[in-house]
């Protein structure tokens, strides 16, 4: 039997002062609870235990919505379909959010379709005992934005963490993570704790142009002092990183992000916060050709950051 989409309400409808009128894509929701009492039809009829059953019925850049519900919980053992142009969106606030957790070495979400968006979830990337989750998130497609999310990359001890959080790989031009350039949609969180060894939060592999990292918070331990919470080893072009907080709490670091002598683009307004007792000015490291404004490192406790880089003439 086919699902039933009517809807009681009038299309478009109002709710004042707004007008309510549909995108053009369809609307379908997730919730590992089921059915719960108090649900109204439109989503009882639209209803998927998981992101991947809802994805098998949407259809690519019609402009799909998929709203998970608070209180889902799903496990990521393989990677969902991902469809191009597809949102994934999260109802509700704190720790009500949607959850996913990551549970084996292989856990993995392969973003590799266009124009794909997820917000305000909480993402656990590291979420059993003693497994490190190899690389959590790789996303290949491009325009991707993730935003409003809490993220989870470690915990104490060291071994049950995220290798390699989120990694942007070939054709992952235009990404967002966090907020755009109007500094909309909100930021994320990112947090494991002082000894969680994380290698790489944000990992920029190849020579992607026009990503942006913007109005994050990071607060994380990594897995050596000089390792940056953003790392590169291909250079990108064109990037924009601006208003995050990039801590590495890991005792004696030395570096908050990490980039390489090739890269372009603009570094503006971030802090950069590191645990040893001096070298505030080099939190950031092998800025290469990125044009800096107003960065400033901190190093060791009750300190005001200094700035980093080289004020021009």
């Amino acid at each position: 039997m086919g699902l039933n989409r009517t809807s009681s309400f009038k299309n478009p409808f109002a709710i004042p002062p707004w007008i309510v009128a549909p995108n053009g894509g369809r609307l379908l929701y997730v919730c590992s609870l089921g059915v719960q009492n108090g649900v109204q039809d439109d989503i009882a009829s639209n209803l998927y235990p998981t992101i991947n059953a809802a994805m098998a019925a949407c259809v690519a850049n019609r402009g799909d919505v998929v709203v998970c519900l608070p209180g889902h919980v799903e496990t990521v053992t393989t990677t969902p379909t991902f469809v191009a142009g597809v949102t994934i969106v999260g109802v509700g606030t704190g720790d009500e959010r949607p959850t996913f957790t990551w549970t084996a070495t292989t856990s993995q979400w392969a973003i590799n379709v266009a124009n794909v968006r997820v917000i305000n979830c909480i993402l656990n990337l590291a979420g059993t005992a003693a497994t490190a989750t190899v690389k959590a998130i790789v996303v290949t497609g491009a325009s991707s934005r993730i935003s409003g999310c809490r993220i989870i990359v470690g915990a104490a001890g060291g071994t049950q963490v995220a290798t390699i959080g989120i990694e942007y790989g070939t054709g992952s031009d235009k990404f967002i993570f966090g907020a755009d350039r109007d500094l909309s949609e909100g930021s994320n969180v990112v947090y494991a704790p002082a000894d969680a060894a994380c290698v790489s939060c944000i990992k920029i592999v190849a020579a992607v142009d026009n990503g942006i990292i913007a109005c994050n918070t990071m607060n994380v331990g990594m897995s050596a002092n000089g390792v940056g919470l953003v790392t590169m080893t291909v250079a990108p072009t064109n990037i924009y990183i601006a208003r995050n907080s990039f801590a590495n709490t890991k005792s004696g670091s030395t570096a908050a992000l990490v980039a390489i002598a090739a890269a372009t683009g603009y570094v503006e307004f971030n802090s950069g916060y590191i645990q040893a007792a001096t070298g505030g000015a080099t939190a950031f490291s092998t800025l290469g050709n990125l044009q800096l404004t107003e960065n400033y490192g901190t190093a060791g406790a009750a300190k005001t950051g200094i700035l980093i880089g080289t004020a021009s003439s």
